[in-house]
């Protein structure tokens, strides 16, 4: 099990006067006029599912996580906020969640799944896009009365991705209290297993 160095965990903490902020005032938007959609888990229609699922190969091509993808859309595990321009349908970015995330620590919680951003639109839109998808987070949050959305991203794929993150209150959990991301695969969780003699 090795410590990803590149990624770090961040999380927005949702406390009632921050809420209340941003449901009256908005996230700052940079540029650009556009349009955010929330597709809620469980909830997605058929046609909604390949549509999403469409526009994430468009962005990102074909991998071995758009099959997971589409089985964690079709049974409703994960929903989606997309965000385009509002004179044009192209989506800028979108990103998955998942709204039944739960800890013994923060109760409910969002957990951000996966997010992607068109490279076309970048240097103007990001920022505009980033506030449009965490806003929508933000007022499911409220409605559901859970108090945090985390994520784990790598922001070295992105410039200023970390201010951007810091411009819509979101806090560096790897920097402030030296959180560390660790990914092992399935064998090494096997043979952790079978060393420690825990039986499943």
């Amino acid at each position: 099990m090795d410590i990803v160095p590149k990624e770090t965990f961040w999380q927005l903490q949702l406390n009632d006067n921050e809420v209340e902020k941003i449901l009256k005032n908005g996230v700052n938007v940079l540029c650009g006029t556009l349009k955010s959609t929330i597709y809620l888990p469980g909830k997605l229609s058929g046609d909604e599912a390949i549509y999403l699922i469409k526009q994430w190969k468009e962005m990102n091509g074909e991998d071995e996580s758009t099959s997971n993808l589409t089985n964690l859309l079709r049974t409703g595990q994960v929903g989606a906020v997309t965000v385009h321009l509002d004179v044009r349908p192209s989506v800028v970015s979108m990103l998955f969640f998942h709204g039944n995330y739960y800890s013994l620590w923060d109760g409910q919680s969002i957990w951000v799944d996966k997010m992607s951003f068109s490279p076309l639109h970048f240097d103007c839109h990001i920022p505009n896009a980033i506030s449009a998808m965490f806003g929508k987070l933000v007022e499911l949050s409220n409605a559901i009365g859970a108090k945090r959305i985390g994520w784990i991203f790598n922001e070295e794929t992105k410039k200023n991705f970390y201010e951007i993150m810091e411009n819509i209150g979101a806090i560096n959990m790897t920097k402030q209290e030296d959180w560390h991301i660790y990914r092992s695969n399935k064998s090494e969780f096997s043979e952790y297993l079978t060393t420690t003699g825990i039986i499943i």
